[in-house]
C-alpha cells in the first residue's frame, strides 16, 4: 500500500513540475536585433540583441557568443560578446550613408542569427572637397572637372550649401567664377595654358579648411605659331649682344615642344648673325654683332615653316669709333649747267656712320672751274651739298680742316652736254630696258613753217630705232623695224624683249602687224601672227600675268572699241571683251591688283578733231571684260595718267570741248570715282607725267593751243598741289619722258615752234 502511494505521489509531482515550467528550457533558434531607424554617419548608436526560441520567446539561458557584421563596410562594430540572460545592448558606429543593417550571428551555430531593421545613415557635414580632373589636357583647351563636398569619412555631403572658389598652380589658367554645388557636387570647366604638371584647387569661400586639390594634370604645349625675339634696346656697333628667341603658340604661351630650326636675318646688312640653330625646350639665347648705326632689328624664322617668325624690338646701334674717312656720293653723269648734288658722310674704320662727328669739311675738285660749297659742318655725320662743274670728267673731294687724314673722294662725275639723238622724232616710244638703256623707236619727223600743226610737209614715219646709255650719256643706232611706225606702242615683256605693235605710216596705212626687239642682238623680228584688227593711237599695258592688253586706237572705220591680249609664250593675239566706246589718244593705267583703268580719248575718227569723252572703264584680266566706272569731271583726250604710290591715278590736262585743260583729278580704285585735285600751273595736252622715286610726279612740256611749252612742274600727292620744276632746255610736245634706273628722267625728242613754225627735235635732256 505504501509503495503504491509513493509511485502515485511521484507521478503527481512530475505532472505538477511539467505544468509549471519546471521542466527543460527550449533552445535559442535566432536573434532579434533592434536598432534606431536613423543614425548620423560617424556617430555611435546603441542596438539590442535578444536570443529567441522557435516561438520568438526570449531564451534567458542562452550562453553563446555573438559575432557582429554590417552592410556598412566602414562600420565600427562591437567585439564578439556573450549575452546576459539571453540579451545585450551594444554600440556601433556606421559611416556609410544610406540604408544599412547590423547582423548578429552565433560564433558556433551560424543558424542562430538575426538582422536589424534598416538604419538610414545620413552623411555628416562637409569637411573637405574632392576635385576630380583628367590626367592630361592640351594647353589652351577647356577641360571638365568635378568638385564633391565630402564629410570626414569621405561621404558625399549632399546637404552642403556653401560656395566654392577656384585656384590653380597655372597662373594663366581661366577658371570658373565662385559657384555653389548642387546636392553636394558640381561639374565645371577650366582652361589651363601653362605646359607642365598643374592642379586645380576648390576652397569654401567661408570655411577655408573645406578645400580640395585635383590630381596632377599634365598640360601639353600647343604648336608654335610664331617667335618672340627679345633683344637689348641699345648696342654698340661691332660689339656682340645677346638676344633670346622663344617659340610661342597662338595665345603667346611658350611651346616647350617646339623642335624646329631658326634662321636669323637683320635689317643691318653688315650684321654677324648666328648659324641656323635649334631651340632647347622652345627657347634659346644667341649672340649677334650689329655694325650699322641706327635703328636695327633681328628676325628669327623657322627654316621649314616661314610663317613661324618673329622680329625683335628696335635696337639703337650707336657708332663705335671716331671718324677715319669720308664717303662722297655723287651722280655718275650730269648735264652741263645742272647743279651736282652730292652727300658727304663721316665713317669709322668699319664704314659705320659716325653720328658724333663734329669737324669741319673743306671741298676741292679736279675741275679748276668748279663752284664748290664753303667749309661746312655735318649734321649727325651726314650732309647734302651742291656743286657746279664744267663739261668733262671730274671728282669732288671732302677733307677735314684739322685732320687731313679724314678725307674722301667721289667717283668720277661725267658732265655732258645735253645728249643729241641720232634722229629727230616726235610721237615715238621710249622703253626702259632691263640693262638700264632706253630703246627709242619710230615716230615721225615734221618740218613746216607758218601754219597749223599738221597741214603740210609731212614726212614719212620712221622705221629706225636708237638706244640711250645713261652710263655714257650717248645715243647710238640699233636695228630698224620692218616698217615705219608712228602712234604705235612699245611694251617691255617679262623675257626682256620689247613688243612693238600697230601704228600707221602717216600715208593712210594702219598696221595690224607687230614685231619684237631683242636687246641681246639689237634686231627687230616681225611676229608671224597679226593683231585681230589694225590699230594706231591705241594703248598697250603689260598685265601682271605677263600678257599684254592692246585696246582701242584708230582703225580704217574710225575709232575702235575692240581689245585683244598678246601672249609672249605663244606669240599669239587673242580677242577679249570690248570697251563701251571706241577710243584713241586715251590713257590706260595698270592699277595695283591687276586691273587696268581706261579713261577719256577721242571717240569718232582717227584724226585729232574728234569728240572727246569723260567716260572711264576698268578691264579685269580675270574675266577679260571691261566695265564702266565713274566718269572724269570733263572730257579729255591727249591727257596723261600716272599711278601714284598710294594706288590712286593722277589724270592731268588734255584737250576738252572748252580748250586745253589745266585741271587735274584723282581716280580712287576703291570707290571707282574721280575727284578734282589742284590744277596745273599751265594748260597742257600731249605732255608727259612721270612718277619720280620720291613719289612726286614730273609734268613736262606739251601744247597750250599751238604753242609748245618748255615749262615743267611737280605734283606732290601729300599736298595735292603743283609747283614749278623750272624750264626744260627747249619747248617740247609729243615727246617722251623715261625714268631711268639712276632716278633721272630722260626727256627725248618731240616737236616745238622753233623758226616760226613746228619742227621735230633731235635733242634730249635729263631731270634733274
Amino acid at each position: 500500500m505504501k509503495k503504491s502511494l509513493l509511485v502515485l505521489i511521484s507521478i503527481s509531482s512530475l505532472r505538477f513540475l511539467t505544468a509549471c515550467g519546471g521542466g527543460s528550457h527550449p533552445p535559442a533558434t535566432h536573434f532579434s536585433v533592434t536598432a534606431p531607424a536613423t543614425a548620423p554617419a560617424g556617430a555611435a548608436v546603441s542596438f539590442t540583441v535578444t536570443a529567441l526560441d522557435a516561438s520568438n520567446r526570449p531564451t534567458t539561458h542562452y550562453s553563446g557568443i555573438a559575432h557582429f557584421t554590417s552592410t556598412d563596410g566602414q562600420a565600427v562594430l562591437p567585439a564578439n560578446s556573450m549575452l546576459t540572460n539571453g540579451t545585450g545592448t551594444f554600440s556601433a558606429t556606421l559611416k556609410t550613408p544610406g540604408s544599412q543593417i547590423i547582423t548578429v550571428t552565433d560564433t558556433l551555430t551560424a543558424s542562430i542569427t538575426g538582422t536589424s531593421n534598416p538604419i538610414n545613415v545620413a552623411a555628416g557635414t562637409a569637411s573637405h572637397f574632392s576635385v576630380t580632373a583628367p590626367a592630361t589636357a592640351p594647353s589652351g583647351t577647356a577641360v571638365s572637372f568635378t568638385v564633391t563636398a565630402l564629410d570626414a569619412f569621405n561621404n558625399m555631403a549632399a546637404t552642403y550649401t556653401g560656395t566654392a572658389h577656384f585656384t590653380s598652380t597655372d597662373g594663366q589658367a581661366v577658371l570658373p567664377a565662385n559657384s555653389m554645388l548642387t546636392n553636394g557636387t558640381g561639374t565645371f570647366s577650366a582652361t589651363l595654358k601653362t605646359p607642365g604638371s598643374q592642379t586645380i584647387t576648390a576652397t569654401d569661400t567661408v570655411t577655408a579648411s573645406i578645400t580640395g586639390t585635383s590630381n596632377s594634370i599634365n598640360v601639353s604645349a600647343a604648336a608654335a605659331t610664331h617667335f618672340s625675339v627679345s633683344a637689348p634696346a641699345t648696342a654698340t656697333a661691332g660689339t656682340a649682344v645677346s638676344f633670346i628667341v622663344t617659340a610661342l603658340d597662338a595665345s603667346n604661351r611658350p611651346t616647350t615642344n617646339y623642335s624646329g630650326t631658326a634662321h636669323f636675318t637683320s635689317t643691318d646688312g653688315q650684321a654677324v648673325l648666328p648659324a641656323n640653330s635649334m631651340l632647347t625646350n622652345g627657347t634659346g639665347t644667341f649672340s649677334a654683332t650689329l655694325k650699322t648705326p641706327g635703328s636695327q632689328t633681328i628676325t628669327a624664322t623657322d627654316t621649314v615653316t616661314a610663317s613661324i617668325t618673329g622680329t625683335s624690338n628696335s635696337i639703337n646701334v650707336s657708332s663705335a669709333a671716331a671718324a677715319t674717312h669720308f664717303s662722297v656720293a655723287a651722280p655718275s653723269v650730269v648735264t652741263i649747267g645742272t647743279a651736282v648734288g652730292f652727300t658727304v658722310t663721316a665713317l669709322d674704320a668699319s664704314n659705320n656712320v659716325v653720328t658724333s662727328y663734329s669737324g669741319t669739311v673743306h671741298f676741292t675738285s679736279t675741275n679748276d672751274q668748279a663752284v664748290l660749297p664753303a667749309n661746312s659742318t655735318l649734321t649727325n655725320g651726314v650732309k647734302k651739298f651742291s656743286a657746279t662743274l664744267t663739261d668733262g670728267r671730274w671728282t669732288i673731294t671732302a677733307t677735314d680742316t684739322l685732320n687731313p687724314s679724314i678725307t674722301g673722294t667721289s667717283l668720277p662725275i661725267s658732265v655732258v652736254v645735253p645728249p643729241g639723238m641720232v634722229s629727230a622724232r616726235e610721237d615715238h616710244t621710249a622703253t626702259l630696258l632691263n640693262d638700264g638703256r632706253v630703246l627709242i623707236v619710230g615716230g615721225v619727223h615734221w618740218a613746216k613753217v607758218e601754219g597749223c600743226r599738221r597741214c603740210s610737209l609731212q614726212l614719212s614715219a620712221l622705221a629706225s630705232a636708237e638706244l640711250y646709255d645713261p652710263a655714257t650719256g650717248e645715243f647710238t643706232s640699233t636695228g630698224s623695224m620692218s616698217v615705219p611706225r608712228v602712234f604705235h606702242t612699245a611694251t617691255l615683256l617679262g623675257n626682256g624683249k620689247v613688243l612693238v605693235a600697230g601704228g600707221d605710216n602717216r600715208y593712210g596705212t594702219i598696221y595690224t602687224t607687230a614685231e619684237l626687239y631683242d636687246p641681246a642682238t639689237g634686231l627687230f623680228t616681225l611676229i608671224g601672227n597679226m593683231m585681230t584688227t589694225e590699230r594706231s593711237g591705241h594703248r598697250a599695258t603689260l598685265l601682271e600675268n605677263g600678257k599684254v592688253l592692246l585696246a582701242g586706237g584708230a582703225s580704217v572705220g574710225g575709232s575702235s572699241s575692240s581689245a585683244e591680249v598678246f601672249d609672249p609664250t605663244t606669240e599669239e593675239f587673242t580677242p577679249t571683251g570690248s570697251m563701251s566706246v571706241g577710243r584713241f589718244f586715251f590713257s590706260a593705267t595698270l592699277l595695283n591688283g591687276g586691273r587696268v583703268l581706261v579713261a577719256g580719248g577721242i571717240c569718232n575718227d582717227h584724226d585729232r578733231t574728234g569728240v572727246g569723252t569723260s567716260s572711264a572703264e576698268l578691264f579685269d584680266p580675270a574675266t577679260n571684260t571691261f566695265a564702266l566706272t565713274g566718269s572724269m569731271s570733263v572730257e579729255r583726250s591727249a591727257h596723261a595718267a600716272t599711278l601714284l604710290t598710294s594706288g590712286a591715278v593722277l589724270v592731268t590736262g588734255g584737250a576738252t570741248s572748252e580748250g586745253v585743260a589745266a585741271t587735274a583729278e584723282l581716280f580712287d580704285p576703291v570707290t571707282g570715282t574721280f575727284a578734282l585735285t589742284g590744277s596745273m600751273l599751265s594748260p597742257r595736252e600731249f605732255h608727259t607725267a612721270t612718277r619720280l622715286v620720291d613719289g612726286k610726279v614730273l609734268v613736262t612740256g606739251g601744247f597750250e593751243g599751238n604753242v609748245a611749252l618748255s615749262s615743267a612742274e611737280l605734283f606732290d600727292p601729300a599736298s595735292g598741289s603743283f609747283t614749278s620744276a623750272g624750264n626744260m632746255e627747249t619747248e617740247r610736245s609729243e615727246h617722251t619722258a623715261t625714268l631711268s634706273t639712276n632716278g633721272q628722267v630722260l626727256i627725248s625728242g618731240g616737236i616745238n615752234n622753233q623758226n616760226g613754225g613746228l619742227s621735230s627735235l633731235a635733242t634730249a635732256e635729263l631731270f634733274p
